[in-house]
């Protein structure tokens, strides 16, 4: 793989991960007000299904993070 095939492939998964932020954030506002709507609770479901969703991005960021570096390190050694 060529040096700018591995920089565009980067550049894809950043887009990937600010995609997959945006869609959470806005879901998690979309169903929070619609919850807050019909509980009458003044944006405390919207709040806290962000934070949840926030919360569990990073998560799964981080174990993808260190899945990738296990495999980096794997292919490393075979070379």
């Amino acid at each position: 793989m060529t040096p700018e095939q591995r920089q565009r492939q980067k550049m894809m998964v950043f887009a990937g991960m600010g995609f997959e932020l945006v869609v959470l954030v806005v879901g998690a506002a979309y169903l929070g007000a619609m919850i807050d709507e019909a509980q009458g609770w003044s944006g405390t479901a919207m709040t806290s299904l962000i934070l949840i969703g926030l919360v569990g991005w990073l998560v799964h960021i981080v174990v993808l993070a260190q899945a990738l570096d296990r495999q980096e390190g794997r292919g490393q050694q075979d070379e």
